[in-house]
């Protein structure tokens, strides 16, 4: 997973990597997206770490965030699951 990568070498508690790894495969599954050396996986993973970064600890709430940024900049995204 890109996000593994990303965040391999930084300090994150158990449930931040959680709430990191489960919104990102739901951004990539709203976006269609493939998981893999795709470029826009990046982009997810480092926006979903962003949030993290931020103090959010719902995966439901970070992958709803991005899905409404990409709406915002016209990208067609699917509403993540709820867990």
């Amino acid at each position: 997973m890109a996000v593994y990568r990303l965040f391999k070498n930084k300090a994150f508690e158990p449930e931040a990597i959680a709430t990191m790894t489960d919104a990102y495969a739901d951004v990539c599954r709203a976006l269609g997206l493939r998981d893999g050396d795709h470029p826009q996986t990046n982009v997810v993973a480092k926006k979903i770490i962003e949030f993290a970064q931020r103090g959010e600890r719902d995966p439901f709430a970070c992958a709803t965030a991005y899905c409404r940024r990409c709406s915002r900049n016209g990208i067609s995204a699917g509403r993540p699951a709820r867990a």
